[in-house]
C-alpha cells in the first residue's frame, strides 16, 4: 500500500491538489480515496473535467496507484451536483445521472442507468455513494434505479399542474409526494418540467411558476362529474386557503 506521501507527490505530477486527508478504501483492493474540490468556469463547464480525470486516474494507475476521485464543491448545500459529478466520474458507462433526496442527516440516491446494473455495478456505485456522502457526515440509506421505481408520469405531472395553476414547484413536488409519486429531488423535477417546457405542454411564467398550454389542457380534456379536473382545482385551491 503506498503511503499518503507518495500519493501526494503523484497527484501533484498530474497537477491535482487533494482536499483534506488521503483515504485507504475498507477491503484489499488497495483502492485510495482522494477528495478534490470542483468548480465551473465561465461557461458553467465543470473543472476539472472528468474526461481528464478519467486520464489521470488511468496515468496513475499505470503507477501503481489505484486512486478513486471524491468530487467536492466548494459549497456544501450543492451536494447534489457533487454526488452526481464524482458518480458520472466513477460509472460513465453504466449511469446517465443521479439524484439525492436530503432529510436532515441521511440521503436517499436515485441512479438513472443506461443499461441493467449487475449486482456487482450496483454495489460499487452504492459503496462510491457512501463513501462521499460520509464527507459531510450524511448516511446513505438506500440506492434506486429510477427505471424500477414508479416516478411520476408525464400526466401525473401535467394533471397536478393544472390543478395547482399557476404552481410553484414545491408545491408542485408537494402534491406528488401526497399522491405516493416519489420525486427523487427538486433538480430531477425541474428537468423534468424543463422537458415538458420544450415539448410545448407547459409555461414559466415570469414569477417561476408553471401553468398548462392550451395544447396540454386540450389533451387533458374535462369530464362533467364530480371527476372533473376543475372540480379537483376548486377543491386544490381550498385546501390551499385561496
Amino acid at each position: 500500500m503506498p503511503t499518503e506521501a507518495d500519493v501526494r507527490a503523484a497527484l501533484e505530477l498530474e497537477g491535482l491538489r487533494p482536499l483534506g486527508a488521503i483515504a485507504c478504501g475498507d477491503d484489499e483492493s488497495g483502492i485510495v480515496f482522494v477528495t478534490l474540490a470542483i468548480v465551473r468556469d465561465a461557461d458553467n463547464k465543470q473543472q476539472p473535467s472528468n474526461s481528464s480525470l478519467r486520464s489521470a486516474s488511468a496515468r496513475l494507475k499505470a503507477r501503481g496507484l489505484n486512486v478513486e476521485f471524491l468530487l467536492r464543491y466548494e459549497h456544501a448545500e450543492e451536494i447534489e451536483p457533487a454526488l452526481r459529478a464524482t458518480l458520472l466520474h466513477g460509472h460513465i458507462d453504466h449511469i446517465r445521472n443521479a439524484f439525492v433526496s436530503l432529510s436532515s442527516d441521511e440521503a436517499r440516491v436515485w441512479v438513472e442507468p443506461k443499461r441493467a446494473l449487475s449486482i456487482e455495478e450496483l454495489h460499487q456505485i452504492k459503496h462510491r455513494a457512501k463513501t462521499f456522502l460520509a464527507l459531510f457526515d450524511i448516511r446513505l440509506t438506500e440506492v434506486l434505479l429510477t427505471s424500477e421505481e414508479l416516478l411520476p408520469s408525464r400526466f401525473a405531472m401535467l394533471t397536478a399542474i393544472r390543478q395547482l395553476a399557476p404552481a410553484d414547484i414545491s408545491d408542485l413536488a408537494l402534491a406528488l409526494t401526497r399522491r405516493s409519486l416519489p420525486v427523487p429531488s427538486i433538480d430531477w423535477l425541474v428537468r423534468r418540467l424543463d422537458s415538458m417546457r420544450k415539448s410545448g405542454d407547459i409555461v414559466r411564467l415570469a414569477n417561476g411558476k408553471y401553468v398548462l398550454t392550451r395544447y396540454a389542457l386540450y389533451r387533458l380534456g374535462t369530464a362533467k362529474n364530480k371527476m372533473s379536473p376543475d372540480v379537483a382545482r376548486l377543491l386544490a385551491l381550498a385546501r390551499r386557503g385561496s
